[in-house]
């Protein structure tokens, strides 16, 4: 009876120490930075292209950059679509192609000068090397608020829900940031965010500090070149 009751204190202690490490996530910092520039091809039609650099391991190395090309089309003054394709540079021969849909939606609350947003993103990921893919789909709720004409600032929340067999919410993102717009053509975004890993047995926890610079073209495609 003695060695069973220990038996029975031991496996308590090590399904203790088991959730413990379950739970406890790998933390790193983050650095994100990145241009976008945007040109009007119609009163409907957005052509966008990013280029975005991303340093972890505690700001140590580069983990990626990426180059995205996306189209935005605009159905009315709430509704809007995009697609992107995105080719991202990774360490170690993990090169991945990136195909993104999205289906967004906005309000104003002008008495409050609030905006709401709304964007569902179905993205699939290939990691070039192996040929693996990576199915998710993301929902991301924003709140932007109207600090005065040039200043914006924002909190959002998204969450990742991964297919591939899985079917499963995989992580949370959290956000605060702000926008500034320097002229019509110009505006800078600089952002908080905080990304926790779910349903991961070792998971990570990323705060990242993020800016982006945004360049609304008003000369035509072909000066550009």
């Amino acid at each position: 009876m003695k060695k069973l009751v220990l038996l029975f204190i031991v496996s308590l202690g090590s399904l203790g120490l088991y959730a413990q490490e379950k739970v406890k996530p790998i933390e790193d910092q983050e650095l994100w930075a990145g241009v976008v520039l945007k040109k009007e091809l119609t009163k409907k039609l957005t052509l966008n292209l990013d280029n975005q650099v991303r340093i972890s391991n505690n700001l140590n190395g580069v983990r990626s950059n990426f180059i995205e090309l996306g189209l935005k089309y605009d159905l009315n003054k709430i509704f809007s679509a995009r697609g992107q394709y995105r080719y991202t540079f990774r360490n170690g021969a993990k090169n991945t192609e990136r195909i993104s849909l999205d289906a967004m939606a906005k309000w104003k609350f002008k008495p409050a000068k609030l905006q709401f947003k709304y964007r569902a993103r179905f993205q699939n990921t290939m990691v070039i090397y192996t040929g693996q893919h990576l199915t998710t789909f993301r929902n991301r709720f924003t709140i932007q608020y109207k600090i005065s004409k040039k200043w914006r600032t924002y909190v959002e929340y998204e969450s990742f829900y991964r297919f591939n067999t899985r079917n499963e919410f995989r992580r949370n993102r959290g956000a605060l940031g702000a926008k500034y717009r320097i002229n019509k053509e110009i505006q800078v975004k600089g952002f908080l965010q905080v990304d926790q890993d779910i349903n991961i047995r070792i998971p990570q926890s990323r705060t990242t500090l993020g800016l982006i610079k945004t360049y609304n073209l008003s000369h035509s495609i072909r000066e550009m070149l």
